[in-house]
């Protein structure tokens, strides 16, 4: 009886700490894409901001985010040369006025 009681306290326990951690990654990803639509009104974002400014690593996914509460985003890829002298590509996003 006693070991049953156990086993229950701690599938409580299990299911409250799992609450805990999805709970926070959501206020984490919440914030996040916050700060950048906040950025977004002044000027465009990329990558390299994001993750200097912010500490976000994954902005497409922050974008995506946005795009689906109803924000209107635009992508522009921009050519430049990376640190070893190679063309590489990278997206940088705009905050549409529609208006």
């Amino acid at each position: 009886m006693r070991l049953k009681q156990h086993k229950t306290q701690l599938k409580v326990l299990k299911t409250m700490s799992l609450f805990k951690f999805f709970t926070r990654k959501l206020k984490m990803n919440t914030s996040q894409a916050e700060m950048i639509l906040s950025h977004l009104k002044h000027k465009p974002i990329s990558d390299t901001v994001a993750r200097e400014e912010y500490g976000c690593r994954r902005l497409a996914s922050r974008i995506n985010d946005l795009r689906n509460n109803g924000y209107s985003i635009e992508t522009v890829t921009k050519k430049t040369v990376n640190r070893f002298g190679r063309k590489c590509t990278y997206a940088e996003y705009y905050l549409k006025n529609d208006g």
